[in-house]
């Protein structure tokens, strides 16, 4: 279970330096993409609503800090989004590609939500959910390249834990 952890721990802290070094110049109409939500609701999916939450809340945190506003919308939003993938993963066929993303993107237009709600100076729940709408079709798309790589990975690491 710690090398699991670890491994997430390594998956985050990559996608972070990804997400704002990197894929920012990836924009498309205006939109880049959340890796890090992306990353969380692919490992809830995969590893049960403990390590999504896990993940989410250390997603949040990392993007908050590194944002330098909002640390506490963005880890309840992912904290969230980590749970409810959590919970799918255990209803739903998350080995087939087509569920991950299509998971990844409802729970983007959930995170955004939240976030337009708890946000200091968030847009709204409306504003933000419909500027989220573009954002969770990206997400969804990236959470292909994501999800296949992290299912593989999966197969090294310890069996998973029982799913709550």
């Amino acid at each position: 279970m710690a090398r699991r952890a670890a491994f997430t721990a390594v998956i985050l802290l990559f996608s972070a330096a990804l997400q704002f070094s990197i894929l920012p110049w990836g924009r498309i109409g205006g939109i880049s993409p959340d890796l890090l939500l992306v990353v969380t609701v692919v490992v809830g999916l995969l590893s049960g609503p403990r390590g999504g939450m896990a993940a989410g809340f250390s997603a949040g945190l990392i993007e908050g800090a590194l944002l330098g506003r909002g640390i506490g919308a963005y880890a309840a939003a992912k904290t969230f989004a980590g749970f409810l993938a959590g919970v799918a993963g255990g209803r739903l066929f998350v080995d087939n590609l087509l569920v991950i993303m299509g998971a990844t993107a409802i729970l983007t237009l959930v995170h955004e939500g939240i976030v337009g709600i708890f946000a200091p100076a968030g847009l709204g729940l409306w504003r933000s959910v419909s500027a989220g709408v573009g954002q969770a079709v990206y997400n969804g798309a990236i959470a292909f390249v994501v999800g296949a790589t992290l299912r593989r990975a999966r197969r090294l690491l310890p069996p998973e834990e029982l799913r709550a």
